[in-house]
């Protein structure tokens, strides 16, 4: 079954993508310079490396004998053991800096949006709550003023203003006693 995606999640996709292509051309470059850079270092080094083996080792053998120069060798294989293992470590940190750094990015963006998300529901209930508890005083005011029967043109406004400021401030203290609820489970807890 074809399932038709909305257009904010194709604009979401396709900005993905554009972003990874956009990476991936711009770091492409420099990540093939440093490698060829290394690889012709290393080339250059091979030959001389080959070459001070080659004298080293009758050498080696000459001066200390046969069990100190495979002992010696063991321990120079053991080093560049080593050495290669940083330098392949070094290098997968580097290639894998940006996706890192870019992966932090996206979280704090989220964690942003989520905490700004988390904001506004918070403020719009708020608010909800306020204007229903000062409508609600209103609402009362202006039966009351409709209930007294005197002057309507004058009850009406006058009871609907008293009855939304009541209501209003109303509103304000069980806010207060909310929050002041909350901070005490808080620390109690």
């Amino acid at each position: 079954m074809n399932q038709l995606q909305t257009p904010a999640a194709v604009l979401r996709q396709v900005g993905l993508l554009a972003l990874i292509g956009f990476g991936v051309v711009t770091l492409f470059g420099p990540f093939v310079a440093l490698m060829s850079v290394l690889l012709s270092f290393a080339l250059v080094l091979l030959p001389f490396v080959a070459v001070g083996l080659l004298v080293w080792l009758p050498f080696r053998y000459v001066t200390r004998g046969q069990q100190a120069t495979l002992q010696e060798v063991h321990e120079v294989r053991q080093n560049l053991g080593q050495a290669a293992g940083g330098a392949w470590r070094a290098i997968g940190r580097a290639i894998t800096f940006v996706p890192r750094m870019a992966g932090r990015l996206v979280a704090w963006i989220f964690f942003l949006a989520w905490g700004l998300l988390k904001l506004l529901l918070s403020t719009t209930r708020v608010v909800l709550e306020m204007a229903l508890v000062t409508l609600t005083g209103a609402f009362i005011g202006v039966v009351a003023g409709v209930l007294t029967g005197h002057d309507l043109g004058v009850a009406i406004p006058t009871n609907a203003i008293a009855g939304g400021l009541i209501g209003a401030t109303a509103g304000v203290v069980m806010l207060i006693r909310e929050r002041r609820t909350v901070r005490r489970t808080q620390f109690a807890a």
